[in-house]
């Protein structure tokens, strides 16, 4: 998204185009930094599902084991 460009210059005017321009510039950094907190949230709520998956797989390991090798050992 092209935005037009901010010249240093023109803020010592602060004429209402710097500030619509600056406006522009603000706004999308906002939009930027909810996008990045979304983000963010969203990773550490895959991050917690990834976490409660795994301790689930690895307390029944060793049952899982366990029956593997129960196994084994009723088919010889």
């Amino acid at each position: 998204m092209g935005h037009p460009p901010l010249e240093f210059s023109d803020c010592y005017l602060d004429s209402p185009d710097f500030r619509e321009r600056l406006k522009c510039y603000e706004q999308e950094l906002e939009r930027t930094n909810k996008f990045i907190k979304d983000v963010i949230k969203d990773g550490n709520a895959l991050i917690g599902a990834m976490r409660s998956k795994w301790k689930v797989s690895i307390s029944c390991f060793p049952q899982r084991v366990a029956l593997a090798l129960k196994l084994l050992h009723t088919a010889e």
